[in-house]
């Protein structure tokens, strides 16, 4: 018997760098993957597969699949009704732009998330994406809504394709802040880039949802706040590669340099402007407001039913952006369910009431169990 390869703490620097040649194939397939060193009763991997880029080409995407360990006689722990594990597809947070923020260069605690880790114990497999250019090669289109969309479900694709990790047909989304706009997108982009996906649900927490009023909302706010000005500068610093943004005139000599570094350095190595990086406020500039409109979900109808998980006392995508995000939804002909939290940006799924709220939700999708009434 051949023995199984030693397992990892990180994936090598040299498993994101893939040549023209690897990446015939279809979106999903697998280019490769690495087993890493997991917590008690999990096994896991980082994972190297083939997706739909921003632009129409085939680009390279990260992440990480988790599945339940495997019995003490090394066979593969049972799947429900022997047709694999059911598949949680994992959407992260804001981490930055850089290569190096990647989640999955982290090894296996990448997904720093313990919810999300009992329930692989419990018998789901889970499938973490970095994003498209977030690890790998290229800039990474940040609240780009159909490259994070299509990285998600192709991630998916690629759980399903990793024979070791048993992962069966059926599959949710969970996603918080930049993840929480990344799977609202993946549930409207299903039906036409992945039909032969059977998404159960989208779990959506401290979602961007229309980013025109969640802009106009939190620049207009007395005191701003680092993190917000920050954030406004992550968005800028892609935009400007992704779309083409213009951006020497409207922000200052301060904000650029800002930008620049944050196409090598994750968001926690630089210091956010203390002051306005604005000379020319976003809010009147013409095509700054379409690239807005064109990334918020609620573009099209979600096959998938959602869950939108808001937080009270949320500074950087305020209260008062939920309704008008619920009404764009539920106008594209989604099927929403609204849910409040108490706290700040991260309590929806950082608080045990917010988490015990999302992954109830997901189970009962993951078992056909029908959704309330949404809109």
């Amino acid at each position: 018997m051949t023995p199984e390869p030693a397992l990892r703490e990180t994936p090598p620097a040299s498993f994101y760098e893939v040549d023209d040649v690897e990446l015939d194939g279809l979106p999903g397939s697998l280019i490769g993957a690495v087993g890493l060193t997991a917590p008690p009763g999990i096994r896991a991997w980082a994972v190297l597969y083939r997706s739909t880029g921003q632009d129409g080409a085939t680009v390279p995407v990260s992440g990480l699949v988790l599945a339940p360990a495997r019995e003490p006689n090394g066979a593969p722990s049972p799947t429900a009704g022997g047709v694999g594990h059911p598949i949680i597809a994992w959407a992260h947070g804001t981490t930055g732009l850089a290569d190096e923020c990647a989640p999955s260069r982290q090894g296996a605690v990448g997904l720093d998330y313990e919810p999300l880790l009992d329930l692989v114990r419990g018998g789901y497999v889970v499938t973490a994406t970095d994003y498209e250019g977030l690890g790998t090669a290229g800039i990474h289109p940040y609240l780009v809504g159909t490259s994070e969309g299509r990285s998600i479900l192709d991630a998916i694709r690629a759980a399903r394709a990793l024979p070791a990790a048993g992962a069966g047909e059926r599959s949710a989304i969970v996603g918080i802040s930049q993840g929480g706009h990344a799977a609202l997108w993946a549930g409207e982009l299903v039906d036409a880039y992945a039909p032969e996906l059977d998404v159960a649900g989208v779990v959506a927490a401290s979602p961007p949802i229309d980013l025109r009023t969640v802009q106009r909302e939190v620049l207009g706010q007395d005191d701003v706040g680092e993190a917000a000005w920050l954030e406004s500068l992550m968005v800028a610093a892609a935009w400007r590669r992704v779309h083409d943004l213009p951006l020497e005139g409207p922000l200052t000599d301060e904000a650029m340099g800002i930008v620049r570094r944050l196409e090598d350095e994750c968001p926690w190595e630089i210091t956010p402007p203390t002051r306005n990086p604005f000379r020319v406020d976003p809010r009147e500039l013409p095509e700054w407001q379409a690239l807005l409109e064109a990334n918020s979900p609620g573009q099209r109808a979600s096959r998938p039913p959602i869950l939108v998980l808001a937080a009270r006392g949320d500074v950087l995508v305020p209260r008062s952006t939920i309704p008008a995000g619920i009404d764009r939804l539920c106008a594209a002909g989604s099927s929403v369910e609204l849910r409040w939290v108490d706290g700040p940006h991260e309590a929806t799924l950082a608080d045990p009431i917010g988490a015990a709220i999302a992954m109830s939700w997901t189970v009962d999708r993951l078992r056909g169990r029908p959704t309330a009434q949404g809109c």
